[in-house]
């Protein structure tokens, strides 16, 4: 099937051309190369069919001066080719680029042109303009300029056109001007605020879950006579849950998408909740450790769609302070799980040894237990009703489309696995996910060890020790909504570096110097360990494709078990040096790896992901 192409006032628009066709490839070369102008102007649409091994094609052509694409979201192979390709370019002097613009890509065209000495026009979207990386970029356009300056671009030309697309050139002689500040409406698109707010509410049930699935194991270690095995199956099954479903939950929204994602995960936690109730009434451990393996299941399923809808869900350069905001949520609804389990749940089950004794003698207790269990499980009915009326909304509720255009062939499924298959060896990807890893296990183990930290080391009571956790889920979720707005004046990834490094201190502190300074200091870590997991995990995502972004998702969530793992360490320092404090070594080293990702890691993933491309 034979396919043209025509210049027309020496442009030429590609639109519904499949390049997977070597046929469509050589009418391309064909049309450029018998061109009788050496200026021509390409512009590339949203609705081709191109790989990442394509844009060669298009880029290495020396008669293509200028070229633009148009709301193109590149994925991270796209935007590491089209950088390689930049690198070695020297004869394309314009490049224009419509719509959604990742930062990933920023920092690759940035790196791009330190090598490329010839390209001096690129233009964004306005919203683009006053991103730092953007600035930075636009200031090595400058450097060009005055290497070869030519008269179609004078020094004080200011492009505009149709009140949308800006290029930064200012004149030699005067100095540019740096703003660091992003337009707010970019963080929350206002004609998508309705589906936020959902997924937001859906981050506040995970949490109030996670919480209450705490005080569920709490009780049933305390209701029934389990042997350390049967305890440590408790824990061990609601790891499972998250780690067995993640996978297939993001092959069931590459099908039918996020919405089927998160009304399967609300429907599957609220089947767990009711299950209790059942549970509560036979009195079988089985039937306790089954209804929260299916919660966990549902929770896990939530967790693998609701993080990268929000970091799809607008701009992509905003999407860590959109996913921090949502994500503030989640400790919110922690809090108040925690708050109604130790006021109203557990106010009196640490009962004095003699009345315990006393209860026993008169074959009360275990009626008394069997009170608190039914506690539990009546508060589970409330939590099961709350996620299925949830799960009805969204279900009614119209939610935008976030699929990527890119990239999606169906005729060479094989070529769509293998790049899938390279988004997730890309460095920055596996750098994140070691990274979130130990984000997940220095929160769980710092908060696991928290409570009796305090008690060893103030003196004060159990009860008080509760009341000071749930002000570390407080300082947590503060964290987490004050980073949406200092994001918008230091870049996410610098932010939590430095985050990391207080908390370097904090912790150190907490290690050496014990008593109500240590505590207070591994108190306040959670306010800035708050910005840590979703801002790996919107790093994470950055520059890949719809399809592939549902599966890099679930790999991450089911770093979870990084919290067993990171707890059972800890539990080891305590047991060999009945040391409380001498544990919390093991935070400190992963806050300084963490920082280490944040200030270096991040950067180099960048630079690596251009360097693997060019030879493809």
């Amino acid at each position: 099937m034979s396919f043209e192409f025509q210049i027309i006032n020496d442009e030429l628009i590609v639109s519904q051309a499949n390049f997977v066709d070597p046929n469509v490839r050589q009418a391309f070369s064909n049309a450029l190369n018998t061109s009788n102008t050496r200026t021509t102007s390409v512009i590339v649409k949203d609705d081709n069919q191109i790989f990442s091994e394509n844009w060669n094609l298009i880029l290495e052509n020396p008669n293509i001066k200028k070229l633009t694409l148009s709301n193109i979201i590149l994925s991270r192979n796209d935007a590491s080719k089209i950088a390689g390709c930049i690198q070695e370019n020297q004869t394309l002097k314009e490049l224009i680029i419509h719509g959604t613009v990742t930062e990933y890509t920023f920092e690759v065209l940035s790196l791009a042109l330190d090598q490329n000495k010839t390209l001096i026009h690129i233009e964004f979207d306005d919203i683009y303009k006053n991103d730092i990386v953007v600035l930075q970029l636009m200031s090595k356009i400058e450097r060009n300029k005055a290497i070869s300056r030519q008269s179609s671009y004078p020094d004080s030309e200011v492009v505009q056109r149709n009140n949308e697309i800006v290029s930064v050139e200012t004149p030699m002689l005067e100095p540019v001007k740096t703003v660091t500040s992003r337009q707010f409406s970019t963080i929350f698109p206002r004609n998508k605020m309705l589906p936020l707010f959902l997924v937001s509410t859906v981050c506040f049930l995970c949490g109030l879950l996670n919480s209450f699935n705490g005080v569920f194991i709490r009780q049933l270690k305390n209701s029934f006579v389990l042997t350390k095995f049967q305890a440590g199956l408790v824990f061990s099954v609601f790891y499972i849950g998250y780690f067995l479903w993640a996978i297939p939950a993001a092959l069931l929204m590459r099908k039918v998408g996020y919405k089927a994602g998160l009304v399967t995960g609300l429907f599957v936690s609220g089947t767990g909740a009711l299950l209790v109730l059942l549970a509560g009434y036979i009195g079988q451990y089985l039937i306790f450790l089954i209804a929260l393996f299916i919660i966990t299941s549902g929770l896990s399923f939530l967790e693998t769609a609701s993080n990268p809808f929000i970091v799809r869900l607008g701009d992509p350069v905003t999407s860590e302070q959109r996913l921090n905001f949502s994500q503030a949520f989640t400790p919110l609804g922690a809090i108040i799980g925690v708050f109604i389990g130790t006021i109203f749940i557990f106010s009196d089950l640490d009962l004095p040894p003699g009345q315990v004794n006393s209860m026993k003698v008169n074959e009360t207790h275990n009626k008394y237990l069997e009170n608190k269990m039914m506690g539990v499980t009546y508060s589970y009915i409330v939590l099961g009703v709350i996620a299925f009326i949830l799960a009805i909304i969204i279900l009614i509720i119209k939610f935008p489309k976030t699929k990527n255009k890119v990239n999606v062939v169906h005729e060479n499924e094989v070529t769509t696995k293998s790049s899938e298959s390279r988004s997730l060896r890309h460095i920055n990807f596996i750098f994140a996910v070691i990274a979130q890893l130990l984000n997940v296990g220095v929160q769980i183990g710092t908060w696991s060890h928290f409570t009796q930290y305090a008690q060893n080391y103030t003196g004060i009571s159990k009860r008080i020790a509760e009341y000071w956790m749930i002000g570390t889920l407080a300082a947590f979720s503060v964290g987490r909504f004050s980073s949406v707005f200092i994001m918008e004046y230091v870049r996410p990834d610098l932010l939590m570096g430095l985050y990391s490094l207080i908390n370097c201190v904090l912790v150190g502190v907490g290690v050496f110097l014990t008593g109500w300074s240590g505590m207070l200091c591994i108190f306040f870590t959670s306010f800035f360990m708050s910005v840590m997991l979703p801002t790996t995990f919107a790093i994470g995502l950055k520059g890949l494709s719809s399809s592939t972004t549902k599966i890099a998702s679930s790999i991450l969530v089911m770093t979870i078990v990084g919290g067993a793992a990171l707890t059972l360490l800890m539990d080891l320092i305590i047991y060999l040096t009945k040391n409380i404090a001498q544990a919390y070594l093991v935070p400190f080293i992963v806050h300084l790896f963490i920082a280490l990702y944040s200030l270096v890691g991040v950067r180099l993933g960048a630079t690596k992901c251009v360097t693997e491309t060019k030879g493809l």
